[in-house]
């Protein structure tokens, strides 16, 4: 009689399992002649049975002779009636002689291990669709793989050695807009189904889209759903929620949950992190699972680590349990790779292909990110023959949005537009301002990139869209023509008014940026919507704003002077391209300027090296600075100015034009060694350049401390407008921050222009001359 292996291990998995389905399972239960490793009782059937298992993990396929030992072993059991059924699994498929084997012994089954895993629930539907999904996704037909951040290595590769490591659960895959996370996901699915399916892989692979999962909506009911075809999936025979989690917690599945930045959209931050806290029944016992999303899905960094942390603790796994991938834009190999392939595979002309070579070298940075990469592909040959300038983000998503409308427009039963109506289509159309409106909604009140039809204003719609139609028809038509994507296959009965989850979403959230810098540019603001803008705006809408028509510039302008908050300097420079701003620079400085058209001219002067106009400004600004809101404005563009050019010869002129604004008492007041400005007012910035910036030695060369031009209120940020990039300027071929001034020449500047002795002979006396 052979000697019997335990496989406690795969044993112990087994008996799981089954405890799911099953109430009366025991692991090493005494028989007759032997101890089975799992007993039993299958009492979902008419007559209950009672079943025997023996696990082998062996590293080695079962022979005819071991299933011959081990059926003699439980033979006394199955003659008695002790038993009725004897199961015996292994990890191997079995040859064709021990299949012969089985066949013979009486009351006896051989399962391989994943057989018996579908049995209890069948995946073989959601394998094939893992299959079909990657096949029929546009990324299929050219696929490149991305790379993690500043390597070589692929990311692939670096999930398949993670997929190995036994104490790291989880893994969360960080990339930007269009880097190709999802299709990356949809990649690792297929690819590992196929391992799986021939044997090199040993859990199956799930794959989740976690953009589906509505707030507050918990996990297990998205898992659910997707599970068991609600969503249009296929369905997992015999499909139970316990089952799967056991499943996933023995090591049986692999799960790949992407789009974590999507369920941010949809949430609140305490939202967000309960939903991140009902993940850890993912990721315990020997379970694996993958995270894909964004990583503006967390406002900061300690967002992050709490909301990771909580899933962590939740999970009872440490904080190196948890392995973060960041995926890399592509290279210029891989981006000439991918357009080669486009290339070879389309017949193109001899003109499209002298753009496409003409741009891959200029429009390097718009070709790294792989949704662009493929839009670019698609609208190339639209493209040459319009040649309008360099083909930026902004125009690849322009004619991206004007190609479908005008597909739609082609359709007889679709056509909305009044062909005398002189509408651009693609920015002004009834449908592309219904894609505008929808994404400005999403934006600035929704608040998630999943709606449902009935949540949807009305007053999105235009009126042509309106006409003829009743309101729920109207949304229909709106819908169905627009980008905004269906969660799942339509039916006859419609879209609108249906039951159930029957929400919309924009298929990337670059289409909302590019919209909503659409909506921008078209419709009228008012100062709240302006604010509500500065608030919301990203970098990608910003950017849009910037590449796409000057209205953008200047409204950009407009929007700055209801402005009571930080501005970055970037949104500042895209509204010096104000046409408007440029022609009336020089008229603009004859009268009152408001603090937001102040930056904006110093930005305009920068940008065009005029040394004479930026230093005329500055003066301007220090002169007419009387309240703290002027005074910071004026301090912070002084300070930048000094910083940016070490200008001893301006640094020189600031001295004098606060000699000149001052008294005599005052002047004497900032000599004092204890000296320190008073309030906020018309004389601070004269005070504080006479008594702090400005060092004085008993030689003819004194210094001037540009870091000295500062509010002196610890910290505190002004109320207002402001922008905090200024004064930070530092050049790294300068060693120190303090510039050389000549006394000689500050009363050069001066002397021409007091009359009064007594002042005359104070100014005399500080300069020490």
């Amino acid at each position: 009689m052979m000697e019997k292996k335990a496989g406690s291990e795969l044993r112990d998995t087994v008996a799981g399992l089954l405890e799911i389905k099953f109430n009366n399972v025991r692991i090493e239960e005494r028989l007759t002649a032997t101890t089975a490793d799992v007993f039993y009782t299958d009492d979902l059937s008419t007559f209950p049975q009672n079943i025997a298992v023996e696990c082998k993990d062996w590293s080695n396929p079962l022979t005819s002779s071991n299933l011959a030992d081990i059926h003699s072993l439980y033979s006394p059991s199955l003659q008695s009636g002790e038993i009725d059924k004897l199961l015996i699994i292994s990890n191997h498929e079995l040859g064709m002689s021990p299949s012969e084997t089985v066949k013979r012994l009486a009351n006896t089954r051989y399962l391989q291990f994943d057989r018996f895993v579908h049995g209890l629930m069948n995946f073989q539907l959601l394998l094939q669709h893992n299959l079909a999904a990657f096949k029929n996704h546009e990324a299929s037909q050219n696929y490149v793989q991305p790379r993690l951040r500043g390597t070589d290595v692929s990311l692939f590769e670096t999930v398949e050695k993670w997929l190995v490591e036994p104490n790291n659960p989880v893994s969360m895959v960080y990339g930007g807009y269009g880097v190709g996370k999802t299709s990356f996901s949809l990649f690792l699915a297929d690819a590992l189904t196929k391992k799986y399916r021939s044997g090199q892989f040993d859990r199956i692979p799930i794959r989740i889209a976690l953009g589906h999962l509505f707030t507050k909506q918990d996990l297990k009911a998205l898992v659910c759903s997707e599970l068991t075809g609600a969503e249009g999936q296929p369905a997992v025979a015999n499909f139970t929620f316990e089952l799967f989690l056991q499943m996933l917690n023995s090591g049986s599945i692999f799960l790949i949950l992407d789009g974590f930045d999507e369920m941010r959209h949809a949430m609140s931050v305490e939202d967000f992190a309960y939903t991140f806290e009902q993940m850890s029944v993912f990721f315990r016992g020997k379970s694996k699972a993958i995270i894909l999303g964004r990583p503006d899905a967390f406002f900061d960094e300690q967002e992050e680590t709490d909301v990771v942390d909580a899933l962590l603790s939740n999970a009872e796994i440490c904080s190196d349990g948890l392995r973060k991938f960041e995926v890399d834009l592509f290279s210029r190999q891989e981006t000439e790779e991918y357009i080669g392939n486009f290339k070879a595979s389309n017949q193109l002309t001899d003109e499209e292909l002298q753009l496409i070579d003409d741009l891959q070298d200029s429009e390097f940075e718009i070709l790294s990110r792989p949704v662009q990469l493929s839009m670019f592909t698609k609208v190339t040959r639209t493209y040459s023959k319009r040649r309008n300038g360099p083909l930026t983000r902004y125009k690849l998503y322009e004619e991206f949005v004007k190609r479908f409308t005008q597909r739609e427009e082609e359709k007889p039963a679709r056509s909305v537009l009044d062909k005398s109506g002189g509408y651009q289509v693609g920015y002004s159309d009834p449908r592309s301002q219904f894609m505008q409106n929808l994404a400005w909604w999403i934006s600035s009140a929704h608040r998630e990139n999943r709606f449902l039809p009935s949540e949807i204003p009305m007053d999105t719609l235009p009126q042509e869209l309106r006409r003829g139609r009743n309101q729920a028809d109207a949304l229909r038509e709106a819908l169905v023509g627009s980008i905004a994507e269906h969660n799942f296959k339509q039916t006859e009965t419609g879209v609108v008014g249906r039951k159930g989850a029957n929400y919309y979403y924009f298929p990337h959230k670059s289409y909302i940026e590019f919209l909503v810098s659409q909506y921008f540019c078209r419709v009228p603001f008012s100062k709240e919507m302006y604010r509500n803008f500065f608030k919301f705006a990203n970098p990608e809408m910003i950017s849009f704003v910037k590449e796409g028509p000057n209205i953008g510039a200047q409204n950009i302008t407009l929007g700055m002077q209801h402005v009571i908050s930080n501005v970055p300097r970037d949104l500042i420079s895209i509204g010096t391209q104000s046409e408007k701003l440029r022609e009336n620079a020089q008229s603009m400085m004859k009268g009152e300027l408001t603090d937001a058209n102040r930056y904006l001219l110093y930005e305009l002067f920068i940008q065009s090296n005029a040394v004479k106009d930026i230093e005329r400004l500055l003066l301007f600004s220090v002169n007419n600075a009387r309240v703290s809101k002027r005074i910071s404005t004026a301090l912070r563009l002084n300070r930048d100015y000094l910083l940016r050019y070490s200008s001893a010869t301006y640094a020189e002129r600031l001295v004098a034009n606060s000699l000149f604004a001052s008294s005599a008492v005052r002047i004497k007041e900032v000599s004092e060694a204890a000296f320190k400005p008073g309030y906020m007012d018309g004389t601070f910035i004269p005070q504080l350049v006479l008594g702090k910036c400005l060092q004085r030695h008993k030689s003819q060369a004194w210094s001037f401390d540009p870091l000295a031009l500062d509010e002196l209120n610890d910290g505190e940020t002004s109320s207002g407008l402001r922008c905090e990039d200024y004064g930070q300027y530092v050049n790294q071929n300068i060693t120190g921050m303090l510039l050389t001034v000549r006394p000689t020449e500050i009363w050069s500047l001066l002397s021409n222009d007091y009359t009064s002795s007594f002042a005359r002979a104070e100014v005399k006396n500080f300069l020490q001359l």
